[in-house]
């Protein structure tokens, strides 16, 4: 009786460990990158690998979004388009841009968890 009573708590235990580490497991997320004239929007964006980049252009011109000659990029996007660009481990981080009147736009991925925003100093 002892014997099975303790099999039961094991088999409890380990559903319960495993139920609550997958509800722990966090969900893959898009993010809308605005692509503005003069700039990106965020600037910095916080990502894990398996979310979603979605390059929105807002500009008066096509735009194109790259991180260099070996890395990822998105092709044109049109004026009221977007491209979207899943996120990997090991991809670069910075990515830029040629705006309106040939202004640099620059942005960057961080892998790490963002910060958290105290509203009790405002």
């Amino acid at each position: 009786m002892l014997n099975s009573f303790r099999a039961g708590a094991a088999v409890l235990a380990a559903a319960t460990t495993l139920i609550a580490s997958s509800s722990m497991a966090r969900e893959a997320q898009t993010h809308n990158i605005l692509v503005f004239g003069t700039a990106y929007f965020p600037d910095i964006t916080f990502v894990q690998p398996g979310d979603t980049l979605t390059f929105i252009n807002e500009a008066d011109v096509p735009h194109t979004v790259a991180t260099g000659e070996e890395g990822w990029t998105t092709g044109e996007i049109p004026v009221a388009g977007a491209v979207s660009v899943l996120v990997e481990e090991d991809m670069q981080t910075t990515f830029s841009g040629v705006g309106e009147e040939e202004a640099l736009l620059e942005g960057a991925l961080d892998f790490n968890p963002p910060p958290v925003l105290d509203l009790a100093d405002n």
